[in-house]
């Protein structure tokens, strides 16, 4: 089978889009992707969760395997690391400043950007 060229960062890209349920934000801007390996026939990313085998973490995992999946028709393997994710400083009031200070990893755009406005609306939708 011939796959068109995917990076890593259009897997990123891809990923982006993906919010986990339990905090209503991308898991891109929770920092839980950790590596990012593109093969010839396969997508294969590493990921932490903050409660392995909750419901909602598998609903996040479920998602972003639907979202590479239907990136190029590769073969999708997420593996779930055995480090517990936690917020930053590990303080929930932590997640919710870096939030809303730094929607989807965009740590160093300007707040008053379009594209950050557009990220923040997308990363909250579900609220927090």
């Amino acid at each position: 089978m011939s796959y068109l060229m995917i990076t890593k960062a259009d897997v990123r890209t891809v990923l982006d889009e993906v919010i986990h349920p339990s905090f209503g934000m991308l898991i891109i801007a929770l920092d839980m992707v950790r590596t990012v390996r593109v093969g010839a026939d396969r997508i294969e990313v590493d990921l932490v969760m903050n409660c392995p085998g909750c419901p909602a973490g598998e609903v996040a995992l479920a998602l972003a395997r639907k979202s590479l999946a239907a990136l190029n028709g590769r073969a999708v393997k997420l593996n779930l690391l055995p480090q517990v994710w936690a917020p930053h400083g590990s303080n929930l009031l932590d997640l919710y400043l870096l939030a809303h200070r730094f929607p989807a990893g965009r740590a160093l755009a300007p707040l008053t950007s379009p594209d950050l406005s557009q990220r923040h609306a997308k990363s909250f939708a579900h609220g927090l």
